[in-house]
């Protein structure tokens, strides 16, 4: 038995055997790999997202390794100036000696209040002394002496500053309480 398509139904036959050929194709070979690529893509982007948190970790990183050694040397300048065993006398002297090169007119300088701050397991007290300053003198001088502060070997802080000025000459009067610490 002999079947005989016609010209038509040997094109619908063709065109319906090609149609479940690229549907087998699609389902079996085309549809998985296009899933594995598209999982691929993903796992792809999610390490480039690891890769990049990872880089901006280690250059904060970077910035907070820097920021601790920059606060670890300002630590060991401060513990130096701590350290520094200057009698009280000298560094009063030094104050005097300042305003002296400065020409500023010292109207009074005198300790005001003294406390001993223990400092945990070190068994090292260092005392807290205040110093009441009243000098005269211009705007310019007064910026000077401050700058000159910071050049003492005596760990040093301005508690306080008042300026007062005099109307009839270019002079001011300064109150100056000064911190310090000795041991």
């Amino acid at each position: 038995m002999k079947f005989k398509l016609s010209f038509r139904e040997t094109i619908i036959f063709f065109a319906t055997l090609i149609v479940v050929l690229y549907f087998l194709f699609d389902f079996f070979l085309y549809s998985p790999k296009q899933k594995a690529r598209s999982m691929a893509e993903q796992e792809l982007a999610a390490m480039k997202q690891k890769i990049q948190d990872t880089l901006v970790f280690f250059s904060t990183q970077g910035n907070v390794v820097a920021e601790i050694a920059g606060m670890e040397r300002k630590l060991s300048f401060y513990e130096e100036k701590f350290s520094k065993k200057e009698q009280f006398s000298r560094f009063l002297e030094q104050l005097a000696q300042q305003c002296k090169k400065l020409n500023m007119e010292v109207l009074a300088l005198h300790p005001r209040e003294e406390k001993f701050l223990p400092l945990g397991s070190a068994q090292t007290e260092y005392r807290q002394v205040f110093i009441d300053m009243e000098l005269r003198c211009d705007y310019r001088t007064v910026v000077l002496y401050m700058q000159a502060l910071d050049t003492l070997p005596v760990f040093t802080i301005v508690e306080q500053l008042d300026i007062r000025r005099d109307e009839k000459s270019p002079t001011v009067t300064c109150h100056i309480v000064l911190k310090t610490l000795f041991s």
